[in-house]
């Protein structure tokens, strides 16, 4: 960051750059107060679910991807595949069981999230794309068993973790349900909320960043999500 001061205070000639972030507080002072600042709002959920009716999925899957996706409609793309919105409900309901005696074993738990995971990505592993009277060509063997899980895996995890800890934040806030994304997890994450409370809620938000920000450095996807579900209850529970 600092050795790109000089170049944002003398920037060559015709160029302007843009620099993209989700986290600008993090930014140092000196790059921010060089720039000028354009905030970028997510699209409403009744957009996203008119593009997505348009592209001609069905409503019923449109209504619920668009709830879960946040303003982003590529998120909710994905959702219209009914294993990943399987995906999304076994992590929200482990989620909502956090701090109690219901809540599965964080290594049991990864090892059929890992599972459910390889086995969304296994059709695309699959595609294959040319004419048919070509001679088929042996591909390397790609590690996709149970016990992997890539990097985009966890970020995907992270995500609906995130997002299911913010809709208790909403519920400990007393905001009504339907500004839930999760909303059919209304009574967990309300159960999740009382037990819990707006800062230690917040607290587990903030641990949820810090371990994606260290997968750009070295922690293995797997470890780092059975971290945080090991460290999840003590953070929980008052």
């Amino acid at each position: 960051a600092n050795a790109l001061l000089k170049t944002l205070e003398e920037p060559p000639s015709q160029t302007v750059f843009l620099l993209v972030t989700a986290h600008g507080q993090q930014l140092l002072d000196t790059i921010r107060s060089r720039c000028q600042v354009l905030r970028l709002h997510e699209l409403s959920e009744a957009d996203v679910e008119a593009v997505l009716v348009d592209e001609g999925r069905p409503a019923q899957a449109a209504a619920i991807a668009a709830a879960l996706a946040l303003g982003s409609l590529h998120q909710a793309r994905l959702l219209c595949d009914a294993r990943r919105l399987a995906l999304v409900e076994m992590v929200v309901e482990y989620i909502c069981q956090l701090g109690t005696t219901n809540t599965a074993d964080p290594q049991a738990f990864t090892d059929q999230l890992v599972v459910r995971l390889a086995g969304i990505r296994k059709p695309a592993d699959d595609d294959e794309d040319g004419d048919e009277d070509e001679a088929p060509v042996a591909r390397p063997a790609k590690k996709t068993s149970k016990d992997s899980m890539e990097r985009d895996d966890l970020v995907e995890v992270l995500g609906i973790a995130r997002s299911c800890l913010r809709d208790a934040m909403v519920l400990s806030a007393g905001a009504a349900p339907h500004l839930l994304a999760h909303r059919t997890a209304a009574a967990g994450l309300q159960q999740l909320a009382a037990r819990t409370g707006g800062f230690r809620l917040a607290t587990l938000l903030d641990r949820l960043d810090q371990l994606e920000a260290m997968l750009t450095f070295y922690p293995p996807p797997r470890q780092t999500w059975t971290t945080f579900l090991t460290e999840a209850p003590q953070l929980v529970l008052r």
